[in-house]
């Protein structure tokens, strides 16, 4: 028996907590999580949600199921003890008091005993524990099957044990699990401030995030519902001042739909990552969403749904909510967190919008056969390539005048830096030619590379038998006040023929952030819609878009002054955001060093336009060759 089965026919709503006491129904948007919260192949459930999903009722439905239909020993634990006793005595208490089969499998329901507590329940073949979160000592002297994270943004982000902190509450309940057979954490909450949120991490860590599609009433195209703004053509509309107006703009057909049409359409829901090719309809199965085939059930989800799914609650009551709280910042952040289950940045941070920027994707102009062409404006192209342990990232990038872009490739090579292979493979994607439609031909003019990290040898070596004046290695410099581009003062560069440049991370963040804003009255930057070249994919999918906005520009107190600078989040990854910084310097460098000067046609010999040779060499006590015409 499924958990929705069994909770369709066992769980009942109690007068205590639930508007409308009676029989629990599943809601069609709700199949896929109660069942995920029950099914044995997922190790972990996390849901980003908002309120009025109805997850605290799905949260206790799957741990009565867990209880009575598996015999799972469970641990539950809420923000402080405060909370954890309100959970048991408005919810948990009432709601197995009124379930049949929790009732015959637990003695003492009716009376207080050792195994009846207010912090624990001991059922015959299994046991319920509650705590609160803030104490160490409430994770200690637990075996458990499964744990439960209710609220988890309420957490403290290290739990204080005597005299000393001991680390994340979500790792500390995660270790209850050790030794049992079938171990399983269900992680859920209304998210809070991005950086500091515990849902944000997990969702991170989920193998797929899916989030739940509807079906338009009009042209039957399957779409995420969003609250939108006035800068996308769909998303909710409503006349000025009166939230019963409200209604949802397809983004595929552009026709209206209203909240009764919503739920017309509910049962054909569908949870979908479309980054990692996934479906689920139930949450027991999963499938290929472009071959329909079967998949293997992921080991951890995150589901991530707002309001506007809510089977109870009308859309004009997310409406009401936004006139009344967006003129305020304190309302509009319990806005944005409680209704639309999205993070609250504050004013000390600032973060692109990556899902903007994904939704601005256009197509490139393509020859016949499909290949791609570059867009008219286009005169030069760098390229910035970022070195991990295990592999090489790139991004193709070009420029036209005003530093007009077009994001053209994003790749990652797999293999250690200094396998002679990978470099191979990377050198040729660097050699490619590009066409424009009347036939201009253009390569990679500049290269800017990462030599951070552990190979930084290799990547210096690997510069200077290259080209040391196409391929330039460079370094990231946080440096406050540091300028876009300077050369290094380091020697042994030298030694290997190479040149070293300083990369100012805030400085060239801040320029390439602006141009990424810029939309009127033409976007600056470009990114092509994510098509098939030499059998794969360009990269421009909502993971490029995630890296590419990973990092926030926070503002920090250094010596005294108030300083901005931009920073990854721990564990989070960011390599499409470092390959465009890199790519953008690399222009610096040709219109410092090169003779590049795209306003005023001064472009390099490869583009068969004008020659301009550089007239000032780096600071080192060499010349640069000629180059452009060699190349």
């Amino acid at each position: 028996m499924t958990a929705v089965e069994w909770a369709d026919k066992h769980f009942y709503l109690s007068a205590e907590s639930s508007y409308i006491e009676g029989q629990w129904t599943t809601h069609a948007v709700q199949r896929a999580i109660l069942n995920a919260m029950g099914n044995d192949d997922i190790r972990e459930v996390a849901f980003r949600k908002s309120a009025r999903i109805g997850y605290t009722k799905m949260l206790l439905a799957a741990t009565l199921y867990l209880a009575e239909h598996k015999k799972r020993n469970i641990g539950i634990w809420r923000e402080d003890d405060d909370a954890a006793k309100e959970f048991v005595n408005l919810e948990l208490d009432p709601a197995m008091r009124d379930c049949k089969p929790i009732i015959d499998i637990f003695p003492d329901i009716h009376k207080k005993s050792e195994k009846n507590k207010s912090d624990e329940k001991h059922l015959l073949g299994c046991s319920i524990h509650i705590r609160g979160g803030q104490a160490a000592g409430g994770y200690r002297a637990l075996s458990k099957d499964v744990v439960i994270g209710d609220e988890i943004d309420g957490f403290v982000q290290n739990v204080q044990g005597k005299g000393s902190k001991e680390g994340n509450p979500l790792l500390l309940m995660l270790k209850r699990l050790v030794g049992s057979s079938f171990p399983k954490s269900i992680f859920g909450t209304t998210p809070t401030v991005a950086g500091s949120s515990h849902i944000q991490r997990r969702e991170k860590a989920a193998e797929c995030r899916l989030y739940c599609e509807v079906p338009c009433p009009h042209c039957d195209e399957f779409q995420v519902l969003k609250f939108g703004d006035p800068k996308v053509p769909f998303g909710f509309r409503w006349d000025k001042d009166d939230p019963d107006s409200v209604r949802y703009c397809c983004e595929h057909c552009a026709a209206e739909f209203e909240y009764h049409d919503f739920l017309d359409v509910t049962d054909r829901c569908v949870w979908r990552d479309n980054e990692k090719d996934i479906e689920t309809t139930d949450g027991l199965t999963f499938f290929s969403i472009e071959t329909g085939r079967e998949k293997r059930i992921p080991r951890s989800i995150c589901f991530i749904v707002w309001a506007a799914y809510s089977p109870t609650s009308p859309w004009s009551t997310i409406v009401s909510e936004w006139l009344d709280s967006k003129d305020e910042k304190a309302s509009l952040q319990v806005f944005r967190n409680t209704t639309l289950g999205e993070y609250w940045h504050n004013d000390v941070k600032q973060k692109i919008d990556g899902d903007h920027l994904f939704r601005r994707r256009e197509y490139y102009p393509r020859t016949n056969d499909g290949e791609m062409l570059l867009p008219d404006g286009a005169l030069y192209i760098t390229a910035g390539v970022d070195t991990q342990d295990n592999r090489f990232a790139y991004e193709i990038v070009a420029w036209g005048k005003n530093r007009e872009n077009w994001s053209l490739e994003y790749k990652e090579i797999m293999g250690r830096p200094d396998d002679p292979e990978i470099w191979n493979i990377l050198v040729e994607k660097m050699r490619r030619t590009w066409r424009r439609a009347d036939g201009m031909p253009l390569s990679v003019g500049q290269v800017f590379h990462d030599a951070g990290g552990s190979f930084y040898d290799e990547v210096l070596k690997g510069a200077a038998r290259i080209d040391p004046n196409w391929w330039i290695p460079c370094k990231g410099d946080w440096t406050v006040g540091a300028s876009q581009i300077a050369q290094s003062n380091s020697k042994r560069p030298k030694d290997f023929g190479s040149y070293l440049f300083m990369v100012g991370t805030t400085s060239i963040g801040d320029v390439v952030a602006r141009d990424f804003a810029i939309v009127d009255p033409a976007p600056k930057c470009h990114w092509p819609m994510t098509s098939l070249e030499d059998g794969d994919f360009t990269g421009h999918d909502q993971r490029y878009f995630d890296m590419l906005t990973a990092e926030e520009r926070i503002l920090k107190m250094i010596k005294g002054k108030d300083v901005w600078q931009w920073v990854c989040p721990s564990g989070v990854r960011n390599e499409a955001w470092d390959c465009r910084r890199y790519a953008m310097a690399a222009l610096t460098f040709a219109e410092m060093f090169g003779g590049i000067d795209l306003n005023n046609g001064l472009i390099p010999a490869q583009s068969a336009q004008s020659t301009q040779q550089p007239e000032t060499a780096p600071q080192e006590q060499r010349e640069i060759p000629d180059y452009w015409n060699k190349r």
